[in-house]
């Protein structure tokens, strides 16, 4: 087996840890503005004030989930998945980021250290070949955009959403791909 020089290990620990924040930020962030519709969908009707309360945060999510766009749902759920994939190895790996705890641990440490530093290799490459990090970060960007609307928006779309309210927005926006539907 070859070995890598323990500043690249380091730097690789630190690049794998960073990737997995941003993908467990852009998964957090669409699960929040789901969330929030969801909530209100179980609702027989929606409160008439549209700034206040529950309403406001219904017309907020929809908003950022109209402004992140139809892919979002994708992102943020191989976001999840990247995180999830990430966490073991990272874990197994931190020995592997100082020179200090590589030297503390026992072999076996040291060995699974190594193990893991050689998946997250495999999973940065494939993060790289798809633009992953990329795609988080605008992503976030576009989530956290839309948490920035106006207030004329707001009430624009708090009275569509009144005239809408009968129905279910949560299965409406499943029905339309914006949000996955519920089983």
């Amino acid at each position: 087996m070859r070995r890598h020089p323990l500043g690249v290990q380091a730097r690789l620990v630190r690049r794998a840890t960073e990737l997995s924040e941003a993908a467990g930020r852009v998964a957090d962030a669409y699960e929040r503005a789901v969330a929030a519709v969801r909530d209100a969908s179980r609702l027989e009707t929606l409160p008439q004030e549209a700034g206040l309360g529950l309403g406001w945060r219904l017309v907020t999510s929809l908003w950022i989930l109209r402004e992140a766009g139809p892919e979002a749902g994708g992102i943020a759920a191989a976001g999840r998945d990247l995180a999830d994939r990430l966490h073991g190895p990272l874990q197994a790996a931190a020995p592997a980021a100082g020179l200090r705890t590589m030297l503390q641990v026992g072999p076996a440490a040291r060995s699974r250290a190594t193990e893991a530093v050689t998946e997250l290799r495999s999973l940065l490459a494939h993060a790289d070949e798809n633009n992953l990090l990329e795609r988080f970060t605008q992503t976030s960007v576009d989530l956290l955009r839309g948490q920035d609307i106006p207030d004329f928006v707001a009430l624009a779309a708090g009275a569509d959403l009144l005239i809408v309210s009968e129905c279910r927005p949560a299965e409406t926006l499943a029905a339309h791909g914006v949000i996955p539907s519920t089983p």
